[in-house]
């Protein structure tokens, strides 16, 4: 359990450096991240690990005043590792709802790259317009939400490359990779609904594979709501194996936040 324990911890510190908010500020090891409302990892408190001083009640009310000052509905991102080992309860005896459920899945690269694809994938070191805008048509993005989530990729400061796969000369897919500690992650699988089950999703993940061998990674891992079983197939079809999976708490009224 300890080992597994340290594993998720470093994966979520991994996970919130590839996908890291506009603010972020720190109550001992819980983070709170703010991001103008554009997805849940990043307009939420993570917790790893326990707090410097104070009890429990007052440190969620300074997260509480953090989230309503700008705007936001107070929400947490919890896991096995979170600590106290009660702070779920806790949180949920003070009307914080379970939002949604996230797999962390995980493979050894050597084992995604196998196999072979008729698309042909680029990798790019910025997102040029059609990697966006074929984004934006998959998750039908307005323009203010892509330009938080592009300004949330262009933010990372560790190695990344955007993958698009093409079809006669046209995006099709897109994909996001950020190589970090030996992992790599993979963020923003999306096909154009028309060219789905087509393997253009295995072309982008096996080429990202290919690129994060070259930045050193030896393996990846992506995330993958629970009940997104057209993805969760998809990836146990290439050899993905669930590690962990973390979840949402919300605060009860409060509205929702677009996307994981």
């Amino acid at each position: 359990m300890k080992e597994l324990n340290r594993q998720i911890i470093e994966i979520e510190q991994i996970a919130s450096h590839a996908w890291p908010a506009h603010e972020v500020q720190y109550l001992g090891g819980w983070i709170l991240r703010a991001s103008y409302g554009i997805t849940h990892r990043a307009n939420s408190t993570l917790i790893l690990d326990e707090l410097p001083e104070g009890d429990i009640d007052s440190s969620i009310q300074i997260i509480r005043e953090f989230y309503i000052s700008r705007g936001l509905p107070p929400r947490f991102q919890l896991t096995n590792a979170s600590v106290p080992a009660n702070i779920d309860r806790k949180i949920a005896d003070l009307g914080f709802i379970l939002e949604m459920k996230v797999n962390v899945q995980i493979i050894s690269l050597d084992s995604l790259i196998q196999g072979m694809s008729p698309f042909r994938v680029e990798i790019h070191p910025a997102p040029q317009q059609d990697w966006l805008s074929t984004y934006a048509a998959v998750g039908d993005y307005d323009s203010f939400s892509l330009g938080i989530r592009k300004v949330i990729m262009i933010r990372v400061v560790q190695k990344k490359a955007y993958a698009s796969a093409l079809f006669k000369g046209k995006v099709v897919g897109v994909g996001f990779g950020v190589a970090e500690r030996g992992w790599l992650g993979l963020f923003a699988i999306s096909t154009l609904t028309q060219f789905r089950c087509k393997g253009i999703a295995t072309a982008i993940t096996r080429t990202l594979a290919q690129w994060g061998l070259s930045k050193g990674a030896t393996h990846a891992y992506l995330l993958v709501e629970q009940k997104n079983e057209l993805a969760n197939a998809l990836y146990n079809h290439l050899g993905f194996q669930n590690l962990y999976y973390y979840w949402y708490r919300l605060e009860q009224g409060s509205n929702e936040i677009n996307s994981k």
